[in-house]
């Protein structure tokens, strides 16, 4: 199933160079957007934090598009911290005034970003169909923040539910928009061996016919790889559940060949060799030797400098000014 293409008709989707990146989701939804923003691409990610369920996905997406704005009465209490149902626990905090900050400042940036996108390339990795309801409300949560199990009701969404999530993000969308689905090959074991691949499975199921409304829809095949072609336990974490970077890098190089563009890859090496440099450390600095590497390194950055004029290299000069010091 691995690829390569050779030019970009053979790409998954037809890719612009100044394509605004929208990642949410789970497992490589945070893993490759922090590997895009090292290669300087427009790129937005996880404006909720980690999410599994494409209920809660669904949300977080409609939310950027909206410029939605979370207030107290959105909050929820345990004990003395401040939560969100529908946020990671990395926007809680003892301060409610300040989990809301980090909320609204989030959702803000990303809205600004929706909005002036010229083209928007939205990806999310789904996780699982099960969901947990609050009872109270009935209202499906994307993190249950160790919540009492009492206040939630666990079930397995359906295909047409699924779906139907889904397709509140497709009409956000313009025609020259683009949406790329994909699923997390992260086992969920606490769900029950048969329970996971019932869910995986109905997941699958709701993307395929999905794709056969909407041609704008493809699918990335990143649990494919993982499940499939890797499948041995050596190219996971010592849990056996998650992928280890040996299984991480497999994907994205699978991701670089089916969705940059041909130049975009040639940027990718050419940052990945002076990213190379600027973590080298000389053995004897002051040497005849170190100085010529930091001749050669202050040329290879002036050359990368000069082939993309429009980059920001204000972090990777700065990493060249403390290799000197």
């Amino acid at each position: 199933m691995k690829s390569n293409a050779e030019n970009d008709s053979e790409l998954l989707i037809n890719r612009q160079e100044d394509d605004s990146l929208f990642f949410s989701g789970s497992c490589f939804s945070d893993t490759f957007p922090s590997k895009l923003k090292k290669y300087k691409f427009n790129v937005w990610s996880q404006s909720h934090g980690i999410i599994f369920n494409p209920i809660s996905l669904s949300r977080s997406i409609l939310d950027i598009a909206e410029g939605k704005v979370y207030r107290k009465e959105d909050l929820n209490q345990n004990d003395d911290v401040f939560f969100s149902y529908q946020h990671h626990g990395d926007f809680s905090s003892l301060d409610p005034e300040l989990s809301l900050k980090m909320i609204n400042e989030k959702i803000s940036e990303q809205h600004q970003a929706w909005g002036s996108a010229k083209r928007k390339v939205v990806i999310l990795t789904l996780g699982t169909s099960f969901v947990y309801e609050l009872k109270e409300t009935g209202a499906i949560v994307a993190n249950c923040h160790k919540m009492p199990g009492h206040l939630f009701t666990k079930r397995m969404l359906s295909v047409k539910e699924i779906m139907s999530g889904l397709e509140k993000v497709v009409k956000l969308l313009s025609p020259n928009d683009e949406l790329i689905l994909t699923v997390s090959p992260v086992r969920h074991y606490r769900d029950g061996l048969i329970e996971n691949n019932q869910s995986k499975g109905a997941l699958l199921l709701a993307i395929k016919y999905l794709q056969e409304q909407y041609p704008q829809i493809k699918y990335f095949h990143s649990y494919e790889m993982i499940i499939d072609e890797l499948r041995d336990y050596r190219y996971f974490e010592k849990d056996g559940v998650h992928p280890n970077e040996l299984a991480v890098e497999y994907v994205w190089n699978e991701f670089q060949n089916r969705l940059l563009l041909v130049k975009e890859r040639e940027r990718v090496r050419d940052f990945d060799s002076l990213f190379l440099s600027l973590n080298h450390r000389p053995k004897f600095p002051g040497s005849n030797a170190s100085k010529k590497f930091f001749s050669s390194l202050q040329s290879q950055f002036e050359q990368l400098k000069a082939k993309y004029p429009s980059l920001n290299f204000d972090e990777e000069q700065q990493q060249l000014n403390d290799l000197r010091l």
